[in-house]
């Protein structure tokens, strides 16, 4: 199909976390350094634009403008609940969180490895619930000296690393970030679940082991932080599930591939909770991804 033929050629390649941030309406989101060159010429071949060959023109489909918040690379990480705002101190208590951890992700080794891209049908805009799924798989790259891909260079563009850096600096003037873009109307929890429309996109899961309802299959392993394990212990014992808003223990759950990433978010998500308890809706950590392009 289109898809395929647009990854015809296209090597495993890699994003990059790079930034926590607040988005608009109040978003938290993980940012990427820029869509490597591979993923950008899926998005080229797909949309028809900039076409270099004859290949190119074939695979094109008649797609609609993509929306902004797909133009730059990133993953929704939680949406304030419905009747939730910010005010001003809890964002500029926000952007100090999300600038503290964002410096621990400088200091992760590896980057998030996309050896494939999926064809998803959804019913939530989170990807929590699903009605289809195809993975796609790109090339393996070629070893180097002995070694495996994992050591890739495929960097971003200075174009889209700029274009990274064009919004996370809109919150850099704090009072007009906040009454144009954190506190527009919108983008709330019911926004990405029940009341999300259905669509499809073509993405970048965290991990493979997702199926079609969003349950994690048997490759994902759990881990939790200490306090977190006595919480679930507790929970069992008592023969319940403590519930705080999230669908399931998701929170908790590390893939190996990206274990370092997902208790990265883990930590973040644990410091918003302190200062602000219960006012985010979390996504479920089997359905976190990075939007490459919608598709209608």
């Amino acid at each position: 199909d289109a898809v395929t033929e647009a990854c015809r050629g296209v090597h495993t390649t890699k994003l990059v976390p790079r930034y926590f941030f607040v988005a608009w309406s109040g978003v938290l989101v993980l940012a990427f350094e820029g869509f490597p060159p591979g993923l950008v010429d899926v998005t080229r071949r797909l949309t028809g634009r900039d076409r270099q060959s004859d290949s190119d023109r074939a695979v094109a489909l008649d797609l609609p403008d993509e929306s902004f918040g797909s133009l730059w690379p990133k993953t929704t990480l939680a949406a304030l609940k419905d009747g939730n705002d910010l005010t001003m101190d809890e964002f500029h208590a926000l952007k100090s969180i999300c600038i503290r951890h964002g410096a621990v992700l400088e200091t992760l080794t590896e980057p998030l490895r996309v050896a494939y891209i999926s064809v998803v049908e959804y019913e939530w805009r989170s990807l929590e619930r699903i009605a289809s799924r195809t993975d796609v798989p790109l090339l393996p790259r070629p070893s180097r000296d002995g070694k495996d891909d994992n050591c890739f260079d495929d960097a971003p563009s200075e174009a889209e690393r700029w274009r990274v850096q064009s919004v996370l600096s809109e919150w850099d003037d704090e009072k007009e970030y906040l009454r144009q873009g954190v506190k527009r109307s919108g983008s709330r929890s019911s926004s990405y679940r029940e009341g999300s429309p259905r669509g499809m996109s073509l993405v970048a899961f965290w991990e493979k082991s997702t199926s079609a309802t969003g349950v994690s299959s048997s490759s994902v392993e759990m881990t939790m932080t200490r306090v977190e394990k006595d919480k679930e212990e507790e929970a069992m014992e008592a023969g319940r599930r403590e519930d705080d808003g999230r669908d399931t223990d998701s929170g908790a759950q590390c893939v190996t591939a990206c274990s370092a990433l997902l208790c990265a978010v883990e930590n973040f998500r644990t410091d918003v909770e302190n200062m602000i308890p219960g006012r985010y809706q979390w996504h479920d950590a089997t359905s976190l991804h990075c939007t490459i392009r919608s598709l209608g």
